[in-house]
């Protein structure tokens, strides 16, 4: 998904620390309950390694764009660091 949305030669899985859990809202305005969806918590890190220039503008539309369910509500958020070291 990364590799065709940025354009990137190579994307490769490194190794992540991500949490889950269990999401829910209710709608006021319909007097409902909106389904319960699972989805990864803030602060889950992914690492990936890729190959490739990442063209500034595809990034761009790409964060903003956003990811997953429920974007509207502030899911889907993401940062794209240049550099991590990760560690157990």
């Amino acid at each position: 998904y990364l590799k065709e949305k940025l354009g990137l030669e190579n994307v490769i899985y490194e190794e992540a620390f991500i949490d889950i859990d269990t999401f829910t809202s209710f709608n006021n305005k319909w007097k409902y309950r909106l389904p319960i969806i699972d989805g990864v918590k803030s602060g889950s890190l992914i690492k990936y390694r890729i190959k490739g220039k990442i063209n500034i503008d595809k990034l761009i539309n790409f964060i903003d764009e956003g990811i997953g369910e429920r974007k509207q509500e502030g899911f889907g958020r993401f940062i794209i660091l240049p550099n991590i070291k990760m560690s157990v």
